[in-house]
């Protein structure tokens, strides 16, 4: 009888545990924005061009009339890449839609830009004090055993995305100039209300970039926006004691954000009780319908 009773205390400790922090993750910046369609639409003239369609009311002479290729990402059931393809032919963009493992009626169909160069640019403020950090990193598929930052692997995604199925963070100094800074900023603060995000972007000149233009936003994430920079050096670790310390590092960074969440809720930025609740039927109707994290596989 013990036992079941200190069981069932466990187990109603982590679910409050839950709600407590999910809370404050909600909470981190003043916007609540859910699909990624109305996260690209607040700076549509640096984003990669796009429209949103659903799959079910589309006419199938659309997708003779796409100038390929072409993305196709999920506009809801996103997170970690899933069903992030790039799309050839017409063909192949009929086998996307009628494919079940993408559960999103909407899908973003965005033009694919070649880059080469995709980086990733974190940007923290501290709801209280004020205080903007800024960080930068590119991808790349080799690392150079000094600036590597991390490993991401995902074979459903990024392989049809990228003809690799893996790539590596590397940490971007030459990108923290004030004319690329200032820019990233003025992005930030025409959303508004925003203390944590991520910008993804591709462009094909890094000179342009470090004056400020020259590139194109493929994607942006609030809310749950990996820190990459969390995991440096881990490659030189076993797989096992890197694979259990990046998942430590997910959990890490989510308490991370769920204290920035903590600090925008005393700089007196509280989320409606209407917004939480429809932010946190959002996360329960992505972790048990969008099945996406099986696709999330560290190197």
């Amino acid at each position: 009888m013990i036992y079941l009773q200190t069981f069932i205390g466990i187990i109603f400790f982590f679910i409050i545990l839950f709600f407590v922090v999910t809370y404050l993750v909600i909470n981190v910046n003043d916007k609540l924005l859910i699909l990624k369609r109305y996260e690209l639409l607040f700076n549509h003239e640096y984003a990669a061009p796009f429209v949103a369609i659903n799959k079910n009311e589309t006419p199938d002479s659309f997708y003779d009339m796409i100038d390929y290729p072409v993305i196709f990402k999920p506009d809801f059931c996103s997170d970690w890449g899933a069903c992030v393809e790039k799309i050839e032919n017409s063909e192949q963009a009929r086998k996307y839609v009628a494919n079940k493992g993408n559960r999103d009626n909407y899908i973003i169909v965005q033009d694919y830009i070649n880059g080469p160069y995709e980086s990733t640019v974190h940007y923290f403020k501290n709801p209280l004090t004020g205080k903007e950090t800024i960080e930068i990193a590119s991808r790349n598929t080799i690392h150079d055993g000094v600036n590597f930052i991390w490993g991401y692997k995902n074979k459903k995604a990024m392989k049809k995305k990228y003809g690799t199925s893996y790539y590596y963070y590397l940490k971007d100094t030459e990108l923290y100039t004030p004319d690329f800074i200032n820019q990233i900023k003025k992005m930030i603060y025409r959303i508004g209300g925003i203390n944590v995000c991520r910008f993804d972007i591709r462009y094909s000149d890094k000179e342009k970039v470090k004056k400020g233009y020259g590139f194109q936003i493929m994607e942006m994430n609030d809310q749950s926006a990996n820190r990459n920079f969390m995991y440096v050096g881990i490659n030189k670790y076993p797989n096992l004691v890197k694979k259990i310390y990046l998942f430590v590092a997910i959990f890490a960074n989510f308490f991370m954000v769920a204290g920035y969440g903590f600090l925008n809720l005393l700089a007196g930025h509280a989320t409606s009780p209407r917004d939480f609740l429809r932010a946190l039927i959002a996360r329960l109707h992505k972790f048990f319908f969008c099945n996406q994290l099986y696709t999330l596989k560290f190197i």
